[in-house]
Order: structure tokens, then C-alpha cells, then sequence
């Protein structure tokens, strides 16, 4: 019980769309991959024709240089910002928030699930992954910081770091996407009708 409790934002993750040009699990899952391996990649190859000098060594281990470091604290703050969103999303009063969303609309345990559930879901899940990518990095920056992959040969040092860094930029990559489509909800389309949904009339129409 406890455990599920822990675990219960990444319930994001089940939900599931099939429609439109981009699926979810493309979105949350295939999109951030490419671009963590393609990173990554090009990362490697940095550290490999760039390694510097003995004297000089070259900081091309990003767990050991101040893109971490800046990322750290960018992480430190962010959750706020989510938890707030959450917060607002939870008190927004809106026609169209409780309904079901537009048809074929995403679904949860094959249920059809409403904008206000989607969206906490969403920012719920972000304020997790957020929450973890911030760890990941203080781990990642102190591991590094240790050097124990010193006495290991650099084809073994450049496909851990290959992995390891594969899957932080992930991380962060699912983050930045989510943050948008999040964004999105909040200042477009959140304060929209569903197409089946009549048009709210304003109150100052009804005075005249």
C-alpha cells in the first residue's frame, strides 16, 4: 500500500491516446529516446576527440562540468512551479473540465477520462520526474566527482557514459515535452469548449 502511494503520479504513464499524428507513448517515451541516444552521441564523440591533456584535462563528462551544475539548481525550482499548476488545476472552475475530453479521448484502464484528471495526472507526474531528475543529477555530479572510472579503458568508460547520459537527457527531454503539452492546457486550451459542449453565454450579455 505504501508503495503504491509513492509511486502513484507515475500513473501518468497509463494513460493512453492512439489518435492524432503523435501518440503518448511516442510523446513520452520513443521522442525523448531519440533525442537522449542522439545527445548522447554527440557527447561521446566530444569526449573522445577532445580529451585534453594531462595537466589540462578536457571537462567533457557533462556529470562533471556546470551543465549539471546549472541544471541542478534549475531542477531545485521547478517542482514549485508544478505543484502550483497543480493546485490551480484542482480549484479551476470551467463548464468543460469535469466533462470527458473530445472523443477519441484519452483513456485510463480503458476508461475515457476528463480534462481535469488528464492535467493532474500530468503535472503531478512532472512534479516526480522532476523531484527525481534532481537526485539523478547530485548522484550522477558525485559519482563523477569520485572517479571510479579512472582505472577503466576509455571503449568501457565511453559506453557507460554513453548509457548514463542516454538516459539523463531522456529524463530531461520528457520533462521539457511534458512541461509544453502542459503549458499548452493551461494557456490555450483549457479555456475552450469541447466541440459537443454548448457555448457558455457571458453574464454581461444576459444584463442586456
Amino acid at each position: 500500500m505504501f508503495s503504491e502511494s509513492i509511486f502513484r503520479p507515475f500513473d501518468y504513464l497509463k494513460i493512453k491516446w492512439a489518435h492524432g499524428k503523435v501518440s503518448k507513448k511516442v510523446l513520452d517515451i520513443y521522442i525523448p529516446l531519440v533525442i537522449g541516444v542522439s545527445i548522447a552521441t554527440l557527447l561521446c564523440w566530444i569526449a573522445y576527440k577532445f580529451p585534453g591533456s594531462l595537466k589540462n584535462p578536457l571537462k567533457a563528462n557533462i556529470f562533471d562540468n556546470e551543465i549539471t551544475y546549472f541544471m541542478a539548481g534549475f531542477l531545485q525550482t521547478i517542482p514549485g512551479f508544478y505543484i502550483a499548476a497543480l493546485a490551480a488545476i484542482s480549484t479551476f472552475s470551467s463548464t468543460t473540465m469535469d466533462e470527458d475530453m473530445v472523443d477519441p479521448a484519452p483513456q485510463k484502464d480503458n476508461t475515457n477520462i476528463s480534462r481535469r484528471f488528464f492535467l493532474s495526472q500530468l503535472f503531478a507526474y512532472l512534479s516526480a520526474l522532476s523531484l527525481l531528475a534532481y537526485f539523478i543529477t547530485i548522484v550522477a555530479r558525485y559519482l563523477s566527482s569520485l572517479d571510479i572510472l579512472v582505472g577503466c579503458s576509455k571503449i568501457v568508460y565511453l559506453i557507460i557514459y554513453f548509457i548514463s547520459t542516454s538516459l539523463y537527457v531522456a529524463i530531461i527531454s520528457q520533462l521539457i515535452i511534458l512541461t509544453g503539452l502542459g503549458l499548452y492546457y493551461l494557456g490555450d486550451r483549457i479555456h475552450k469548449n469541447n466541440p459537443k459542449t454548448p457555448q457558455v453565454s457571458n453574464v454581461d450579455d444576459k444584463d442586456k
